[in-house]
């Protein structure tokens, strides 16, 4: 009776291990190419559109490539580059080895969603940046 519920207990960790690591390589796969800020919620009512969603224009880029490296470019003299990582509880964490102040930084959200095309990180939509696919890497 102990050997079968010791290889229950082990078969059953098995499986969700396999399940944690299906559900991340599918969120990096997902992931790879590059993405254009297009908007962003917060807590502020626009006054144009009554929502709490605003329209960025000519938002920055980033990409992410498949060997878990990006770069995140705002303008062609200003970029940052780095490599991330994405857990199967849909955290995205970004290891920026180079900055504005020429410290290493990290960065850590949550994908909320991510399509073919939608990109949309934050902690909650209240708190978020939504992103367009403009190519695939």
């Amino acid at each position: 009776m102990k050997k079968l519920l010791l290889s229950l207990i082990s078969l059953i960790s098995v499986l969700a291990c396999s399940s944690n690591s299906e559900n991340t390589n599918l969120l990096t796969q997902k992931l790879i190419g590059s993405w254009k800020i297009v908007g962003y919620y917060d807590d502020m009512e626009d006054p144009i559109t009554g929502t709490n969603y605003h329209l960025v224009e000519n938002g920055p880029i980033i990409t992410y490539n498949a060997n878990n490296s990006f770069v995140h470019v705002y303008s062609p003299s200003e970029y940052y580059n780095g490599h991330y990582s994405v857990s199967a509880d849909s955290t995205l964490t970004m290891y920026y080895t180079t900055t504005a102040s020429g410290e290493p930084y990290t960065f850590v959200t949550k994908i909320l969603i991510l399509t073919d095309s939608v990109l949309q990180l934050g902690g909650s939509e209240a708190g978020s940046t939504v992103y367009e696919k403009v190519s695939s890497n």
